[in-house]
C-alpha cells in the first residue's frame, strides 16, 4: 500500500534548524537523530520527500513548514500515484481588535493599550479574595467575576479585523 508524500525544497538559509526538527518530528515520528539526518540532506541536496499516513496530515504538515518559514517550496504525491500538488500557505489569521480602542490584540483577554478585559472584573480587588473556584487563579479573582476564566463574567469578545 501507497502513502502520500511531501516533498519540501529550497530551504530558507536564515530559517531556524530546531524549528525544522520539531515539527518533522511531531508528524512524522521521527527520533531525533533521524530529523537531523533529515535536515542535513535537506540543507545539502534542497530536496527531500517525507512519507505521511494520510493526505490530510501530509497537508498539514506541509502547511506548517510553509507558516515557520522553514522551506520555500512544498508538493504533496498523492498515494494514488497522481501528479504532485503545490501547497501553499493556508490564509493568514484574522487579527482580533480591542472592542474599546481598536488596537491589535497580542492576548485575547486584554488589551496592553488601554487595559480592556474581555472578562470584566475589579482590578482593585484582585489578589485579596483568594482564588477563582473555578480556575484557581487568585491574580484576577475579585470575589464575584474572575477575568482569567470569565466566571461571573459576561465574555465580550474582541472584534475580529
Amino acid at each position: 500500500m501507497h502513502t502520500p508524500v511531501i516533498r519540501i525544497s529550497e530551504w530558507h538559509a536564515d530559517a531556524k534548524p530546531m524549528a525544522f526538527i520539531y515539527v518533522a518530528r511531531q508528524y512524522t515520528g521521527m527520533d531525533l537523530s533521524e530529523a537531523k539526518a533529515c535536515l542535513d540532506r535537506l540543507r545539502a541536496c534542497d530536496v527531500v520527500d517525507l512519507r505521511q499516513p494520510d493526505e490530510i496530515r501530509a497537508r498539514k504538515l506541509g502547511e506548517d513548514l510553509l507558516c515557520l518559514g522553514v522551506v520555500a517550496r512544498v508538493q504533496l504525491i498523492p498515494a494514488d500515484g497522481g501528479p504532485a500538488m503545490e501547497i501553499t500557505s493556508p490564509a493568514p489569521r484574522p487579527a482580533s481588535l480591542c472592542g474599546s480602542c481598536g488596537a491589535t490584540l497580542t492576548n485575547l483577554a486584554e488589551c496592553l493599550s488601554c487595559g480592556w478585559l474581555r472578562f470584566p472584573s475589579d482590578r482593585a480587588r484582585w489578589q485579596t479574595q483568594g482564588p477563582c473556584p473555578r480556575c484557581g487563579f487568585a491574580y484576577r479573582w475579585d470575589g464575584v467575576r474572575c477575568s482569567h476564566c470569565g466566571l461571573g463574567t459576561v465574555d465580550q469578545r474582541p472584534v475580529l479585523k
